[in-house]
């Protein structure tokens, strides 16, 4: 199989940006599209062990983090960006995905509603099924997941609408960076 698939032949509609965190220019001419889950121990390694170097080296481009909301997990970390104002959903990006990679996967909920409540933005109900299904995150979740085109692995990525069906790496982003640039 080859390691991506031409976006012609792959029309998957994201989320909303409310969904999505995004660090850069939106007027970048690179763009990079991590699909992640907070279940995914490879997704919160390359946040946590390569974003930082990959912000360093190429403050041009414009990463985007998109979830997919296939686990528990993810779709109450859609909730909670849902209730957050744009300028503390990247604050609360970070520091989850931080604290759910320092303690291995364990403690996911709790983490969230930590968080939450130090942006004084608590959520008490949401590890509630019935108050996550009455959310905008459940239905937008759902609409993405039964979509004929949709990711089929996390991690994966995308460079400009190049999907990589592999896991995103400070090296393998390099690779393609470097080799647009020799274009």
């Amino acid at each position: 199989m080859s390691s991506f698939l031409l976006s012609a032949l792959f029309a998957m509609a994201k989320l909303d940006l409310t969904y999505q965190v995004a660090y850069g220019e939106s007027a970048s001419e690179i763009e990079v599209v991590e699909y992640y889950s907070l279940s995914c121990p490879k997704c919160l390694q390359m946040f946590n062990e390569d974003f930082g170097a990959l912000k360093e080296k190429y403050p041009e481009i414009r990463l985007v983090f998109h979830p997919d909301p296939a686990d528990l997990l993810t779709l109450q970390f859609m909730v909670c960006l849902e209730k957050l104002e744009p300028d503390l959903r990247p604050i609360f990006f970070e520091t989850v995905l931080e604290c759910i990679y320092e303690n291995e996967g364990r403690a996911g909920l709790a983490i969230l509603q930590s968080a939450m409540e130090a942006l004084k933005v608590p959520v008490p109900d949401l590890g509630k099924m019935e108050f996550l299904e009455k959310a905008p995150a459940y239905s937008a979740a759902l609409r993405f997941l039964i979509q004929e085109d949709v990711i089929s692995t996390v991690p994966s990525y995308e460079i400009n609408g190049v999907l990589f069906d592999a896991a995103p790496t400070f090296a393998s982003i390099d690779k393609e960076m470097q080799q647009r640039k020799k274009q």
